[in-house]
């Protein structure tokens, strides 16, 4: 559009980008002045959105690249019989199809699509590779206990064990994501739908297609056929117990560390935490401590909200956001009702009402836009003898002169028409329904301040009008 190239080219021309968001070749000098210029433009969100997002996308592919690296490098062994780099195929091949699964079957539902749905295949590739491992591992401890077993056996009791864990962690994992879903956000919604369906499919997957892509696998182990060049026999014998490396470690056998590091100093851990009396002893102080320190950040937790928490420091929306905070801050616009107050048998409380107000310094006293006061100057009671028709007559004469005709609202709605020959016919005696006065807090802070002034007001105020309810006079 027009105006959002026009507004590029203004914060270019200023100086408050350095780069053009749509002319990558142009160049944002700062104009040469004493003057720093900052704004706030329609396009502004989405510049920095969309610049902290494409900061964001080099993260996320390295994320994918360390947790498919880790993947190739640790589902087997250092072996060139048992590496499982084709299983590390065959699992990224389960996530790839649990996603496209997934959102096919979220748009024959009808869910929409939205952005939020671009983070699901980091969820199912994290949650895939953990299914995988686990499989591969359960495999490898019945192969370990049971080496004459029958490749079906094993398998079996992969999916019996393996797959009940998996099962768990996937059923859980799939319910949140569908609970979620009830939320009434549509976007937060469909994306917990999608979500959740992807969930599911990487189980089905991970037990149909990974479990017999297992047992392929372990017939070519047993026929000592290398792992990708399946039609090639090793002339050496590959235990799954004893990797002999590969690659460089084949020729370097000092780059080949023994196996199960890893299994051997959890087990040192456990053994020093669990099994002797300082382990103990250290393991439960350490915990009561960390316990200790969650509970009082619990009791710190405040909760607050601002917009510019959003975009990343030296943004110039954020910037331009705390120059107005700072120099030009106005605080939250509220207003204070009446509702079905019979102003002629209350004026006391109308007059120390008033008062009241006036006094509060949380209010900008020059946003007040109080109709009673100007109704008559103080006080405003009625002299002996005044009736409660004579004072609402009273009231509708100055009411048609006023500049507060959206401050009252009358019991006749005739008397609220804006059709002169209407409101000529209304009969003001019946009374006041509903009053309003307008003011504007000060700078507070955060929500928390915010809540509690005008919660203090509406306590307050209650004692004034004596009302337990709440619901006659209140702040909103």
């Amino acid at each position: 559009p027009v105006v959002m190239e026009w507004e590029a080219d203004a914060v270019c021309i200023l100086g408050i980008m350095k780069e053009h968001p749509t002319k990558k070749d142009t160049d944002c000098s700062q104009p040469s002045s004493d003057l720093e210029y900052s704004g706030l433009f329609t396009r502004s969100f989405s510049d920095e959105f969309g610049q902290a997002i494409r900061g964001d996308v080099a993260g996320i592919g390295a994320a994918y690249a360390v947790i498919v690296v880790y993947l190739f490098l640790n589902l087997g062994k250092r072996d060139s019989v048992h590496s499982m780099v084709a299983m590390s195929f065959g699992c990224l091949a389960c996530v790839g199809l649990s996603y496209v699964g997934g959102t096919g079957l979220g748009s024959l539902f009808g869910v929409k699509n939205n952005p939020l749905n671009n983070n699901i295949p980091f969820l199912i590739l994290g949650l895939g590779v953990d299914d995988a491992f686990v499989l591969v591992a359960e495999l490898t401890r019945h192969a370990a206990q049971d080496k004459g077993a029958s490749v079906e056996k094993l398998i079996a009791a992969t999916a019996k064990t393996g797959g009940a864990s998996v099962l768990v962690t996937s059923l859980t994992d799939a319910l949140a994501f569908l609970v979620g879903a009830s939320t009434t956000l549509p976007a937060l919604s469909a994306f917990c739908i999608y979500a959740g369906i992807s969930v599911i499919l990487c189980f089905l997957f991970q037990i149909f297609l990974f479990l017999p892509l297992l047992a392929i696998n372990l017939r070519r182990t047993r026929a000592n056929r290398f792992d990708l060049l399946c039609c090639f026999r090793s002339s050496v014998k590959h235990e799954i117990n004893d990797p002999q490396g590969c690659c460089c470690c084949i020729w370097f056998p000092r780059a080949n560390p023994p196996d199960g590091l890893l299994p051997k100093a959890f087990e040192w851990v456990g053994n020093k935490t669990v099994r002797t009396m300082p382990g103990k002893v250290g393991t439960l102080v350490f915990w009561l401590g960390m316990f200790a320190v969650g509970i009082a950040g619990t009791a710190n937790i405040e909760k607050n909200f601002k917009l510019e928490w959003f975009f990343p420091s030296g943004s110039y929306t954020k910037k331009f956001i705390d120059l107005n905070d700072q120099y030009f801050s106005e605080g939250t616009t509220f207003r204070f009702y009446t509702n079905d107050v019979d102003l002629f048998a209350q004026q006391a409380e109308m007059n120390e009402f008033t008062s009241y107000i006036d006094q509060i310094s949380a209010i900008k006293q020059s946003s007040l836009q109080n109709w009673w006061p100007n109704f008559r100057s103080r006080p405003t009671v009625s002299p002996a003898g005044t009736t409660r028709a004579d004072f609402y007559r009273e009231l509708w004469a100055w009411f048609g002169t006023s500049a507060f005709k959206d401050s009252i609202m009358w019991k006749d709605g005739r008397c609220n028409s804006k059709d002169a020959a209407v409101s000529a016919t209304c009969d003001p005696t019946q009374g006041v329904a509903h009053t309003q006065i307008s003011a504007t807090l000060r700078r507070l802070g955060d929500g928390p301040t915010r809540f509690k002034t005008v919660n203090q007001m509406r306590l307050d105020i209650n004692k004034i009008f004596k009302d337990d309810s709440g619901m006659r006079a209140f702040p909103f």
